[in-house]
Order: structure tokens, then C-alpha cells, then sequence
């Protein structure tokens, strides 16, 4: 997977081998950061499910200072690293292996807030509405966005008491939900 835009433009990042990991295809990516455009610069970003961390790396190479990411695979978390190390933004990215509720937890206790949230789980394993609950609960800003990545044919008919789904757009086979904080 190559980076699309910023300062690592066209920079390779590695995936986790096997079918647990889905990477983001460059045209989602394209959109998502589209859409966060105007929210990037200075943000401070949480990756939930990270992954290969490749919309991290593409948030700090649009100009997000920092960012924490949280993957529950042991090597999911290792390739994470090694491409963080591979670009030299160790001093800007947390890495973790942890549970994601635990991860949150964590988080809020630390008082630790992000203007932008991924969330991109494994698509049936029902992880998002608890994931979005806690999240805003503790450790998204007041405005902050979090882009959620889910299978198109399933569709994402989640509601919170907290947050909103504010925009939904399909490419192909995957689709995106633009939550935020209810108005």
C-alpha cells in the first residue's frame, strides 16, 4: 500500500499478512481524508483496529501532530511498528496491543482526547457501537469526527445516545459513516 497524499506521499507501507486484516483501498482513503481535510492540521488522532496504521501514517503526512494507535493483533501491532520506524514518526505515534475497550478505558483514565477517530473493525464482530459509546464518553473532543469503515452489504444502522451518524457514503463493496457528537 503506498501512501496518497502529504509529506510521505507515495511511501510503502506493509500489511498484515492473512485475512484478518482488510487494508483501506486508496480510494476510500482518498475520501476520508477529503472529508477531514480541514480538521488535519495539528489534530491528535486514535486508530482503533489500526492495522498496518496506514490511515494514521496518511493523517500525519496531511499534518496531524500525533496519534494512538490500538490494534488487538500481536502482529497487526508489530507491522504498526515497523512502518512507523520505516517513516521516522516513532516520536508522534503510540502503538499499542490491547482490547479496545480496555484500550479506551485506558485512555480516558489518562486523559487522553483526539479530534479524529478510525474505526475500522472486523465488519460482523459488532464492535462499533460499543467502540463509539465509549469514545465519545471520555476521549473525543466536543468536535471531533470519527470515520467508520463497514462492509457496504451489511450497512451501518448503529444509533447512540451520544453521537450521530452525520453523512454516509458508499464506494463499492465498503462504505464510510462520518459520526459525530449529537447537535
Amino acid at each position: 500500500m503506498r501512501i496518497t497524499a502529504g509529506q510521505f506521499r507515495s511511501r510503502v507501507v506493509d500489511a498484515p499478512r492473512g485475512e484478518d486484516t482488510r487494508p483501506t483501498s486508496s480510494i476510500v482513503r482518498e475520501a476520508m481524508f477529503n472529508i477531514l481535510a480541514t480538521k488535519l492540521s495539528g489534530a491528535r488522532v486514535l486508530d482503533l483496529f489500526c492495522g498496518s496504521g496506514i490511515l494514521t501514517f496518511e493523517a500525519i503526512s496531511r499534518g496531524a501532530k500525533e496519534a494512538v494507535m490500538v490494534d488487538a493483533s500481536r502482529e497487526a501491532v508489530q507491522v504498526a511498528k515497523r512502518n512507523a520506524a520505516s517513516l521516522k514518526i516513532t516520536d508522534c505515534c503510540r502503538i499499542y496491543q490491547n482490547d479496545y475497550l480496555r484500550a479506551l478505558d485506558v485512555l480516558k483514565r489518562n486523559g487522553k482526547r483526539f479530534d479524529i477517530g478510525f474505526f475500522d473493525p472486523p465488519y460482523k464482530a459488532g464492535y462499533y457501537q460499543k467502540a463509539l459509546d465509549a469514545a465519545f464518553d471520555g476521549v473525543f473532543e466536543e468536535d471531533a469526527i470519527c470515520i467508520c469503515e463497514y462492509s457496504t452489504q451489511d450497512g451501518f444502522p448503529f444509533t447512540g445516545s451520544i453521537w450521530e451518524v452525520a453523512d454516509d457514503r458508499k464506494y463499492g463493496s465498503r462504505s464510510i459513516a462520518i459520526v459525530r457528537r449529537k447537535q
